[in-house]
């Protein structure tokens, strides 16, 4: 599977999905592109039919600071369509995520705190490697910018749903509270 990436210092479109994640924080790499919006099947996986057009634009830079530690930066743009869960309305979610992340050894770096290490205070980590999804890492940070509860700000079902009132209700329109009849058998 390839997909169609620009970067720093290419010239012509290359078919990557893989990268070496040593080598790209090394040489302080970039790479970028666009991507169908279908391809990510995970992220997909409990959300609405999607429009066709839909893309996810994303780029990946490589940095080391100086004292050695290896980064990736992440930068993110998408906009899934969501269900809204007050009004089951179809919802478009923007998504505009930049992201830091430490690139560690092994499992076990994943957890360990370095008391000398202010600089990655904060931030992800992740494990590096030799062949390194990097569409993989785009999908897990589309997953993770996915509210658990996705709402509109405002329903477009409750603008035309709520009649306006400029007068206050009569005494024939209120209803009567359930608890009046507790009120009289109260009484008796």
């Amino acid at each position: 599977m390839g997909v169609g990436l620009t970067g720093v210092g290419l010239t012509a479109a290359v078919q990557v999905q893989y990268i070496d994640t040593y080598e790209f924080t090394q040489l302080g790499q970039a790479i970028g592109g666009d991507v169908a919006l279908a391809q990510f099947t995970r992220l997909l996986d409990d959300l609405p039919e999607q429009d066709s057009a839909s893309q996810v634009t994303w780029a990946l830079k490589g940095e080391r600071d100086m004292s050695g530690q290896r980064f990736l930066q992440l930068h993110v743009h998408a906009s899934p369509r969501l269900t809204c869960q007050r009004c089951l309305a179809p919802l478009e979610w923007p998504i505009q995520s930049d992201t830091r992340l430490l690139l560690v050894n092994s499992e076990a770096a994943l957890e360990v705190d370095s008391p000398d290490d202010e600089s990655a205070e904060g931030i992800e980590r992740i494990v590096g490697a030799r062949r390194f999804d990097v569409l993989a890492l785009v999908e897990d940070e589309l997953i993770l910018c996915l509210p658990y509860v996705p709402k509109h700000e405002v329903c477009p079902s409750s603008l035309v749903a709520l009649p306006e009132q400029d007068e206050p209700p009569t005494e024939e329109h209120v209803r009567p509270s359930p608890f009046a009849v507790l009120g009289k058998l109260k009484k008796d």
